[in-house]
């Protein structure tokens, strides 16, 4: 609509780029959102923000494209090699990929940057019982449920079939039963 199409010209273009990547994907147009979220990190190449939204917007639909999330989460760390968020989301690219070992490195790195991440507890968990450490699981997804990630919202971050598109292989759901119910 025309008032849409106003806002997104009146955002810095960085975030207009992303408003558009966004809206393809939402219409299924995934083969043109590669070239607006490069836009977006050619606008604002020195802010780790935009970098991690870019990884983000991979990561939360299991999407591969291009050297995408790829670039994004190595732009980011090399920006910010402290930010628990890079950390967290080049996790979440490795557990996706199968390599749970290097997952869980990376998820000890961003919870070693700041353990109140619940995320980054939440996922830290997916890729101990992806290695058969179910008791440590448990124990992550109960940190993370303390720290008011609750499974609804774990489910909303982590299923893949919610955004229609193909899990890639070695990428897993939390199971709702790992967190205790507890009253949120």
């Amino acid at each position: 609509t025309r008032k849409a199409a106003l806002a997104i010209v009146a955002m810095p273009a960085h975030m207009a780029c992303l408003a558009v990547a966004e809206a393809l994907a939402q219409a299924g147009r995934y083969n043109e959102v590669e070239v607006w979220n490069a836009a977006a990190l050619e606008s604002a190449p020195q802010d780790v923000a935009i970098w991690n939204a870019v990884s983000r917007f991979y990561l939360s639909r299991t999407l591969r494209q291009g050297d995408f999330p790829s670039r994004s989460i190595e732009g980011a760390l090399a920006l910010d090699p402290t930010s628990a968020e890079a950390h967290l989301l080049q996790g979440i690219a490795r557990l996706h990929l199968g390599d749970a070992g290097g997952a869980l490195g990376a998820f000890d790195e961003a919870l070693r940057l700041d353990g109140e991440l619940a995320e980054a507890h939440s996922w830290r968990g997916h890729a101990l019982t992806a290695i058969g450490r179910p008791d440590e699981a448990r124990k992550a997804y109960e940190r993370a449920a303390d720290l008011g990630l609750t499974p609804l919202s774990v489910s909303d971050i982590h299923n893949d079939e919610l955004h229609g598109v193909e899990p890639v292989r070695g990428s897993q759901s939390l199971p709702l039963s790992a967190v205790e119910a507890k009253a949120y």
